[in-house]
């Protein structure tokens, strides 16, 4: 019987250990993926492609210097990146467009185009953290995102 009990509890010992190995895999897989989000070529590419207008409206903001890289530093110190783009009349109307995961800015500006030209907003797309050229660790899911993005407005 008390063969019985040890190789029960070096079993359960076994698969807890695993278990536990396997969560920690894929926490930080989901958190720091292969982040597609950090190749900013590959995205102004995969961008002209799908939307050829933006081309020339990003090529026409960066003559006229009006497509304007943003930092602001948060309060645990990392640098967080933003596009900014003034509407073409001036206006109090400002549109923040967030990326989703893995992604970075840049692959949400066929939404600002649609902002900024069409209802002549000011936009700013922000990168997330670990994502473009914001800095971070990991990605945050939302959790420390939400209160960079009122930082964000706040600026």
């Amino acid at each position: 019987m008390k063969k019985v009990f040890i190789g029960v509890g070096i079993t359960i010992v076994v698969l807890v250990a695993l278990l536990g190995a396997a969560s920690s895999f894929m926490l930080k897989f989901a958190l720091s993926p292969l982040n597609e989000g950090k190749n900013l070529e590959s995205s102004w590419e995969y961008m002209f492609n799908n939307y050829p207008e933006l081309k020339t409206w990003k090529d026409s903001l960066q003559q006229a210097n009006a497509l304007k890289d943003t930092f602001i530093y948060v309060t645990d110190q990392n640098r967080l990146h933003a596009f900014y783009v003034e509407a073409p009349q001036p206006t109090s109307k400002t549109a923040v467009i967030i990326h989703g995961y893995t992604d970075n800015a840049i692959r949400m500006m066929m939404i600002g185009y649609m902002y900024n030209r069409s209802l002549g907003y000011n936009i700013l797309l922000p990168d997330l953290r670990y994502s473009g050229e914001s800095e971070g660790s990991y990605l945050q899911m939302g959790w420390l995102d939400r209160k960079d993005v009122i930082h964000w407005m706040n600026v």
